[in-house]
Order: structure tokens, then sequence, then C-alpha cells
């Protein structure tokens, strides 16, 4: 599933990026900045314990520009003015992203890596109730929000989260929507969709089910396909997402502001029929991503929000 490289090209630009080099630390996330008074760009990692780390190499701004656009190359791209992004999978599944002037003051780009072992979701809980009310939840056929920031571990959860659901229920069918390949769901029984050309998210949703799963996970809501999932769920599938937002609570609001780029008013009432629980991660100033946060959506409240509980007990603001 993943991208084919022209392989010359790929050992190339690999070489002049320093990508063996960089990676040689494990990074979780990897940097490249442009320094416009020198004209370089310095690396830095975020390796899991506190913030990120200068790691000491400086690449010249020329290399960095001549390798990005050798590994565009390499899977057929071409980046150009109107078009100066680059995203991709590399060979070892980690997710590069790039950008050129000029839509950037200099060339930058990110490799983002994932844990190669399905943690187990004990690593990310506080205690034995929290995963019985995970488990109960899953057998329940809840409809479950994964909610963090920016690398605080959403992914690494859902496929915990997945992992789970097929311990407690392996004979599942389940449909799996990603933008990039980076679910690792070990399902006898799994029809996996990736988001290509006029085969977006929207598309893949409605069309997935035709293909009757148990289950319908998508890797990330980020965009109009949050009110086909939202309605697929709401007549009889159930699933698993992930959403970026600063707690549990605000993530009803980013779903209400997703839904008005399907050209829908937002519409609490669907949102708060169709979400049944809301699971907030985040990261600890040590690098331990830990469940920080677990509500329940129980209806709309009479000003129009929500009814929400913490699972723990006591109301949480709508």
């Amino acid at each position: 599933m993943f991208q084919h490289h022209d392989q010359f090209l790929w050992r190339r630009a690999a070489e002049m990026l320093q990508i063996g080099h960089l990676l040689q630390s494990k990074p979780q996330e990897l940097s490249a900045n442009y320094d416009a008074a020198a004209h370089t760009c310095p690396t830095f990692a975020d390796l899991g314990t506190g913030g990120m780390q200068a790691l000491g190499v400086v690449l010249p701004a020329e290399q960095v520009e001549a390798g990005v656009r050798l590994l565009a190359a390499s899977v057929g791209k071409a980046i150009d003015r109107e078009e100066p992004f680059l995203n991709l999978i590399l060979p070892n599944g980690a997710r590069f992203s790039a950008c050129l002037p000029p839509a950037s003051d200099g060339p930058t780009f990110s490799i983002r890596l994932h844990w190669r072992a399905v943690r187990p979701l004990a690593d990310f809980i506080g205690g034995a109730s929290q995963l019985a009310i995970i488990d109960d939840a899953i057998r329940r056929r809840d409809n479950i929000v994964l909610v963090g920031a920016t690398s605080a571990g959403k992914t690494t959860l859902l496929n915990a989260m997945a992992a789970q659901l097929l311990e407690l229920s392996p004979d599942e069918r389940l449909g799996i929507i990603e933008d990039e390949p980076e679910l690792q769901i070990d399902a006898s029984n799994a029809i996996r969709r990736l988001v290509r050309g006029k085969a977006d998210m929207r598309r893949h949703v409605r069309e997935m089910l035709r293909m009757r799963p148990d289950r319908i996970i998508v890797g990330e809501v980020r965009g109009a396909e949050a009110l086909d999932l939202l309605k697929a769920w709401n007549t009889g599938h159930s699933g698993f997402t992930t959403i970026h937002a600063n707690s549990a609570s605000a993530a009803l609001l980013r779903l209400e502001s997703l839904m008005q780029e399907g050209g829908v008013p937002a519409n609490p009432r669907l949102i708060a029929e169709s979400v049944d629980l809301l699971i907030f991660i985040s990261r600890r100033p040590d690098g331990a991503r830990r469940i920080a946060e677990m509500v329940r959506v129980e209806g709309c409240a009479p000003d129009g929000g929500y009814q929400l509980r913490q699972v723990t007990g006591g109301e949480v603001d709508g």
C-alpha cells in the first residue's frame, strides 16, 4: 500500500537529505527548518522526552531543495510555484512533508514516524477503571472519537483501540479509511481504502456503506467528511475516528465547523445522536501519552449546547 519509489532517485534523495543518518536517533518526528541568515536548514527531533531537540546537523538550503525535488520525482510528482508542497510516504512507512519557495522563506521538511509495534491500550490509561469503561463502550458498539492536539498520540491510541476491539470481537468486519496508510490493524476481515484524487474521504465514507462493515474506522476527520461519517454512525453503523481539538468538549465544536464545510448548517442534534464517547489524549512533559479525559455525550441541552458527563462522575460544560 506504500507508494512505489524509483530506487535510484530515492537513494540519491535520501543521501542529499541525510535521511538515514537523521533517523538513527529513532525520533518520533524530525524537522528541518530554514535559517535565512545562514541560508541553511538546521534539524530538530522529537525523541519522545520533552520538547524538540537540535540534532546538530545543518544542511545547505540548496541541497535540501534539490533533495526534495528528487524525492518528488522518485514517485512521479513535480513541485512548481503553483504546487510547492510535497506529501508522501517513505519506504519505511514514515510520512514526509515538505514546502519550497515561494510558499515558504526557504526549503523545509518534516518526517513523522509511527510506532512499529501496536502498543497495548494499558499504556495509555490511568487504571483498570478506564479500561473497563472503554471495553464496555466497545461492547456496546458506541461511536468513539479520539481527541488531541498534534503529536498527542491519537493515531497510536486508535491502533490500540482497534486491537482491543479485535480482542473482544475478533470476527467483526472493519471498514478502514485513511489519507495515508498509518493504521496497523491486523484484522482478518477488513476493507481498506486510501484517499486518492477524486476518491476523497467523503466518497470513501459513502461507498464504504455498500460494503456492509460492522464498524467504520476513519483515521482522522479534518474536513466535510465529518458530515458523512456522522450520518453513517447515525444509521446503524458504528466506529472510531480521531480529530484535532484541545479538549474533549472542544471536539464537538470542531465537528460543527467541519459539518459547515460540507455546505450545511451546524447540527448539534445530529452530533449528539451520533457521538457516544469522547476520549481526550494528551502528551505529558516527559513525552508519555496518556488518556486525560473521557466524556459521554448524552444529548442536546435546552440552550442548544450538549449534555456531557465525565465518565468518572461530574458534569462538564457543553
